[in-house]
């Protein structure tokens, strides 16, 4: 009887979810079920007092538990299946690690047009007609999507990939003969961007900086493309799909929460949950956002300033936060409170007498 709960609860290990329908990763909801039946499981052994279960046939049957029978005989003699189960229970808890809760993130560009350049030892690829808007989403199991500037992702480039540069595929259209050239598979190794402004309207050139692994270049090289000896191409229909990110856009200012993303918290879309989860935020009671101001608020703002004092009018006093209501011309002036002056300033090079002061009006 006792072998047989043994092989019962021994059986739960065993039945452990499988990561391989989930690509790889437990199910959370399943995994944390199966810690539970696992640590009920080795409760019982200790209260029951399960011997050890030799690999060797007992009375004379074999074993009808063919997968246990093939476990089990890599075990030592004084092993305990209690040893066994939390060995179990350990190797569960691993397949998680590195999982996270927090999403990644994967990026796609559009640009009407863009080149390709063969340099001295380097490639780049450049637009200047390349989509405002750079996409971003999440990989499974969530299901986020978002939009910031191209321009902020090319600022916030080197953060979002801090540690280490993304691989990108690149799809486009020859200009000249129209037919799909691609997928190009490489390494994004910098990113940057140039303004410039032509005909009063500003024009915008974002170039990666291109490198391919050997197993990058066995498949579609950059080499290939130049074939022709030429050192530039030009293609039309450029699509670039950039692997994943564990980083939301920090320069940008964006942070993490769980029920929404990646979000800069003073935003009005940011709700109550999604704020109280960002460590320094909370969402501000009874508060309504408008359209232009949100109700998520960090706890370290400065305290808002009272408005400024008003002083005397006889006397032609004015207030600067440095030393209060004062007389723009009274020598006891400083340097700092004339500058806070509206309209004056402080004459660079002056000593101030006992009668003189140094604060003057540029008008007077």
């Amino acid at each position: 009887m006792m072998n047989a709960f043994f092989l019962m609860v021994v059986s739960l290990a065993f039945g452990a979810p499988s990561a391989s329908a989930s690509g790889g990763k437990l199910n959370v909801k399943a995994a944390s079920a199966f810690h539970r039946n696992v640590n009920e499981a080795i409760a019982t052994f200790q209260k029951h007092q399960v011997q050890p279960i030799s690999t060797k046939e007992q009375n004379g049957k074999s074993s009808s538990n063919g997968h246990l029978r093939r476990h089990l005989a890599g075990m030592d003699e004084d092993e305990t299946c209690e040893d066994d189960l939390v060995s179990c229970l350990d190797a569960l808890s691993s397949c998680g690690d590195g999982d996270g809760s927090d999403p990644s993130y994967l990026y796609t560009q559009m640009a009407n047009s863009c080149t390709l350049h063969k340099l001295d030892g380097s490639y780049e690829l450049r637009t200047d007609d390349m989509d405002d808007e750079t996409y971003q989403f999440s990989d499974r199991p969530f299901r986020i999507e978002e939009t910031y500037t191209t321009m902020e992702f090319f600022e916030s480039f080197d953060d979002i990939f801090a540690s280490s540069p993304p691989n990108a595929v690149f799809t486009f259209v020859h200009s000249e003969t129209d037919e799909f050239e691609g997928p190009l598979v490489a390494v994004q190794v910098d990113a940057m961007y140039t303004s410039a402004t032509e005909d009063d309207d500003s024009k915008v050139t974002y170039t990666y900086v291109l490198e391919q692994s050997d197993s990058q270049a066995d498949v579609v090289a950059l080499e290939d493309f130049f074939e022709d000896g030429s050192d530039m191409i030009t293609f039309e229909d450029c699509s670039i799909f950039i692997d994943s990110s564990s980083s939301c856009n920090p320069t940008a200012g964006y942070v993490y929460c769980a029920s929404q993303g990646c979000v800069r918290p003073w935003e009005p879309n940011v709700n109550a949950e999604c704020c109280n989860s960002i460590d320094g935020y909370a969402y501000l009671l009874g508060c309504a956002p408008t359209s232009t101001e949100g109700c998520c608020k960090s706890h370290t703002e400065p305290p808002t300033l009272s408005p400024t004092p008003t002083c005397v009018a006889d006397g032609g006093y004015e207030y600067c936060a440095d030393q209060g209501c004062v007389q723009p011309w009274d020598p006891s002036v400083t340097m700092e409170c004339c500058n806070q002056l509206a309209g004056y300033e402080y004459l660079v090079g002056c000593a101030p007498t006992s009668t003189q002061g140094c604060c003057s009006s540029p008008g007077s």
